[in-house]
């Protein structure tokens, strides 16, 4: 009787145990399942913000004038953003409309376009201008702001990348596709 008791008990563990486990798989499959849910819909949340970001930034610069490089030129102290290696150039004068953009670095003097931008959907937001032939991109208006709070102008995002790929973000602008996706800045 003893001997029978103990191979019911063993086997009812076994049976319970399985059944245990097979219930903790079904409900992390459910978790999982309900986590990639949720990802998805904040992914498609955040897109429509972007979408909505990047529409009021082009109303804004529309509402400032067309884009226009003058006939003088500006000189600027260049920082790769990955290399943090510096170049010196100068490029003509990009305005909007009649409104230059300047170079400020001063994150409490206003820059046009970017804090309005900053202001009416509280994103963050660049202007920037095509540095030379190969494609490399001058930060010349921003809120970006640095380590040490001063605006981001003046640093540059290369067309080629540490690793030796394209730059995602730069491949799109130059191809006039808009850039959807994650940046380092």
């Amino acid at each position: 009787l003893y001997a029978n008791m103990v191979f019911q008990t063993k086997k009812m563990t076994a049976a319970t145990s399985e059944e245990c486990v097979a219930l903790a798989n079904a409900d992390l499959d459910h978790i999982a399942k309900g986590v990639y849910a949720l990802c998805e819909s904040q992914e498609e949340v955040l897109q429509q913000t972007v979408n909505f970001n990047i529409n009021v930034a082009r109303k804004q610069m529309s509402d400032t004038g067309a884009c226009v490089l003058g006939p003088d030129t500006v000189s600027w102290e260049a920082k790769n953003q990955f290399s943090k290696e510096p170049k010196t150039l100068s490029l003509p004068k990009f305005s909007l409309g009649s409104t230059w953009l300047g170079q400020n670095a001063d994150a409490k003097t206003p820059s046009p376009v970017v804090d309005l931008v900053r202001e009416l959907v509280g994103g963050t937001c660049t202007i920037f201008q095509r540095m030379n032939p190969e494609g490399d991109m001058l930060r010349v208006c921003t809120n970006v702001q640095t380590a040490d709070g001063k605006r981001a102008i003046g640093t540059f995002i290369p067309k080629m990348q540490p690793d030796g790929t394209e730059n995602a973000t730069v491949k799109a602008i130059l191809e006039g596709k808009p850039f959807r996706g994650r940046a380092f800045v």
